[in-house]
């Protein structure tokens, strides 16, 4: 964890919080985790939007109305897209997202369907809809291959792709001897 100090609006500096921090501070593991859950929630909330307004928006530089894609605009979103992209406002650090629950329930409810879930980078992530004879090995070979080629090592997230199962509201990793993925 970790945070930044603000001052006039402006970014002043950054620390990370670790264990002696935690306990000098008298503060729970548990509550710091909550309560930077809610605080990013508020100051970076998360963006989905299908990947062809994305790229849209990056090729216009109109990056900065990537808030257009805010959750409180999922009814706009197109369900019949094939991929689209999961981030925060900033669009720094906004992987973080595919983590939470809620905002995973609330894409699934609204492409119905479980998801596959692509690691981009730390920054954003890929979300598919689960379709039959989706091959995990070679999504978790492209995600790998992609890394190696675009991605700097410490953006990276893994080499494997992961499933968000709507029912159980749960995001896994998918194991590479499984060879498909079908919708139940």
């Amino acid at each position: 964890y970790g945070f930044h100090v603000l001052v006039d609006g402006e970014k002043a500096g950054s620390a990370i919080i670790n264990y002696d921090r935690l306990r000098w501070l008298g503060v729970s593991e548990e509550q710091l985790k909550q309560d930077a859950w809610e605080n990013m929630k508020q100051s970076n909330p998360p963006c989905f939007l299908d990947l062809q307004d994305m790229l849209a928006k990056m090729y216009s530089d109109e990056l900065g109305d990537v808030k257009a894609g805010s959750l409180e605009y999922l009814e706009d979103v197109d369900p019949n897209a094939m991929m689209y992209v999961l981030t925060n406002s900033n669009q720094v650090n906004g992987a973080v997202y595919m983590c939470d629950e809620e905002v995973m329930s609330l894409i699934a409810e609204k492409l119905g369907s479980d998801l596959i879930v692509i690691p981009s980078s730390i920054h954003e992530t890929i979300i598919l809809k689960e379709t039959e004879n989706m091959s995990v090995r070679e999504l978790n070979a492209m995600v790998e291959a992609v890394n190696a080629e675009a991605v700097n090592p410490q953006e990276r997230l893994g080499n494997f792709v992961y499933r968000f199962d709507f029912d159980i509201e749960k995001t896994t990793q998918l194991l590479a001897n499984i060879n498909l993925v079908c919708n139940s």
